[in-house]
């Protein structure tokens, strides 16, 4: 097994990683993008840099990683390219509008890659997990979200009931 750490808002970090893969291994079958955060608050708060960085972890990670994979997939004729996408990237709830619109990008580009790259043989998956007991909450600023969405996170899904 080999690894290497790398942040997916870096793209020349995650070229890294693919670069690594290929001297390893000389080939790349599957990407699994998986980096998120959810700092979840009302719009009217105005959270800016908690905007930005969930644009650039769960939107830009994700194309960071397709745009290292792609050249390499495409010149082998195949790969697979598997997407973190959310509930909340088909169901918009309250106070969390900016985290359910980076899941819906996630979801148009995945349909995309699915689109554009299927003569090549490249495949593209989004998992949709609902409530799932994560480290994900931690990423939430506010105090009263961050202990409902940890609170919903353990009960799983049968927990589910929005305020």
């Amino acid at each position: 097994i080999h690894y290497a750490v790398a942040d997916v808002t870096n793209k020349e970090e995650v070229q890294a990683v693919v670069d690594l893969a290929v001297e390893k291994y000389g080939r790349v079958d599957v990407l699994f993008n998986n980096a998120g955060v959810m700092p979840t608050a009302p719009l009217s708060e105005t959270r800016f840099d908690e905007w930005r960085e969930m644009l650039d972890i769960n939107i830009m990670g994700v194309l960071n990683g397709i745009a290292a994979v792609l050249p390499i997939m495409k010149q082998q004729q195949s790969g697979h390219i598997i997407s973190t996408d959310s509930v909340a990237g088909h169901v918009v709830y309250p106070g969390s509008a900016v985290y359910c619109g980076t899941k819906f990008a996630v979801r148009a580009i995945m349909e995309g890659l699915r689109q554009e790259e299927r003569e090549n043989n490249i495949r593209s998956t989004i998992i949709s997990p609902g409530a799932v007991s994560t480290e994900l909450y931690t990423t939430i600023n506010d105090p009263e979200n961050r202990e409902w969405v940890k609170d919903l996170m353990s009960k799983g899904a049968e927990g589910l009931s929005l305020k």
